[in-house]
């Protein structure tokens, strides 16, 4: 309990779940595999880092953001779980840790990604799995609500609805240059595209099973 001010990042306070050497020696980083339980599902009024590995973070409301986004998992073998993220630009953002596990989750109320997963650029190495976790988009206009960059992902047993953007860009799943995906077991609802796939992607590695897709332009 208590009150945190301002920090490097402006006006916006958050949280940053790790150790001094976070990002530059992860091996010995002391908070590596800590669990983090927000009882009665305590608010952050600001976004939230994890920047150790193996940490486990669920419980939680998070209703701000830096640099656009509201939770991000910069570590591998991370936890995200039973957490509502509300009222940012981008919900969640994998850059680059492999085996992330987001599960029963609520991304809503966002204006352009409920996720983004990303291995572009001096990222890579992005394997997470989202699982049985809402991405509502129509709550807050949203453009996609799981977008999967240069980098490979399993989506099964979301709900993902509401993705309809300016011009009829919106999608439920985009799948963007040099991704592969496994989409199996979700309900993708009312969205302007409900999978999109787009140039470059490694086709070849991309499968979508037993989805309902249902109610959307294309």
């Amino acid at each position: 309990d208590g009150e945190y001010g301002a920090d490097t990042f402006g006006e916006q306070s958050g949280l940053q779940i790790g150790s001094q050497d976070a990002g530059t020696d992860p091996a010995s980083a002391p908070l590596r595999d800590v669990t983090i339980v927000g009882q009665d599902r305590p608010t952050i009024d600001g976004w939230v880092q994890i920047l150790d590995p193996g940490v486990t973070f669920e419980g939680f409301e998070v209703t701000g953001e830096v640099f656009g986004y509201g939770l991000a998992a910069f570590e591998p073998d991370v936890t995200v779980r039973d957490v509502t993220i509300s009222g940012v630009t981008n919900g969640l953002f994998v850059p680059s840790a492999s085996d992330v596990l987001v599960e029963n989750c609520t991304v809503e109320d966002y204006s352009f990604y409920g996720a983004i997963i990303s291995g572009r650029e001096s990222f890579g190495g992005a394997t997470p799995t989202i699982s049985g976790t809402t991405f509502d988009g129509a709550s807050g206009s949203g453009a996609v609500g799981i977008g999967v960059v240069e980098a490979k992902a399993t989506l099964k047993d979301n709900n993902i609805t509401g993705n309809e953007f300016e011009g009829e860009d919106g999608a439920g799943i985009s799948v963007f240059s040099g991704a592969s995906a496994t989409i199996r077991r979700n309900t993708i609802a009312e969205n302007d595209d409900g999978i999109f796939v787009t140039g470059n992607t490694l086709s070849d590695n991309i499968t979508a099973i037993n989805n309902d897709i249902v109610n959307s332009r294309v």
